[in-house]
C-alpha cells in the first residue's frame, strides 16, 4: 500500500482564505469604529428644532438687507489690515463670519468696525489669509444688531468677493 502525504490543514490554501474573510470584516469594523469616535461629525447640529425655527428670522434679515439695498465687496489689500467695504449700512459695527464646510474647528469670526465712508476694518485677523487658502466657506455678513445679512458660498483662494443680497 503507498502511503499518500497527509499535510496539515494549515498548509492548505483554502483554510487561510475561510479564515482572512471573516478576519478582514472584524478589523475593518474596528477601524471603522475608532474612526467615528475619533473624528466626530461637525455638521449635525445640536439643538435642529430651534435651529428651524430661525430660519423664518434668517429670511426676514435677508429681505431686509435687500429693502435697504446693502452690498459689501473686498479687494485683497497689501496693507497689514483686513478692510471690507459694505455699502448702504449705517451700522455701528458689522460681523463677518466665515464657515467651514466640514471642518468647525476652522470657522473664524471677526467684528469689524467702522473706518471711512463705507469701509469696515479689523486689524491682526487670520481671515485675510483664508481667502488665499485652498478651502470651501460659507461667508456671512451682519449688522450688530441682526437686523439684516448678506451671504455667499466661497471657494477659495480668491483675490476679490461680492456679496449682493
Amino acid at each position: 500500500m503507498n502511503s499518500t502525504d497527509i499535510k496539515a490543514w494549515y498548509k492548505y490554501p483554502w483554510p487561510w482564505v475561510l479564515i482572512l474573510l471573516p478576519l478582514t470584516a472584524v478589523l475593518f469594523g474596528i477601524m471603522m469604529f475608532v474612526l467615528a469616535n475619533t473624528y466626530r461629525d461637525d455638521l449635525v447640529a445640536d439643538d435642529y428644532y430651534k435651529d428651524g425655527m430661525a430660519i423664518n428670522r434668517r429670511l426676514v434679515m435677508d429681505d431686509r438687507a435687500r429693502q435697504l439695498n446693502i452690498h459689501a465687496n473686498w479687494t485683497e489689500s497689501a496693507a497689514g489690515e483686513f478692510v471690507f467695504t459694505v455699502y448702504n449700512a449705517k451700522d455701528s459695527a458689522v460681523l463677518l463670519s466665515m464657515h467651514h464646510v466640514s471642518d468647525r474647528q476652522k470657522d473664524e469670526f471677526v467684528v469689524l468696525l467702522p473706518g471711512d465712508g463705507f469701509d469696515y476694518s479689523a486689524s491682526d485677523t487670520n481671515i485675510e489669509k483664508l481667502f488665499t487658502q485652498a478651502g470651501v466657506w460659507y461667508l456671512e455678513i451682519a449688522g450688530a444688531d441682526d437686523n439684516w445679512r448678506l451671504r455667499k458660498r466661497l471657494v477659495t483662494p480668491v483675490s476679490a468677493v461680492e456679496l449682493l443680497p
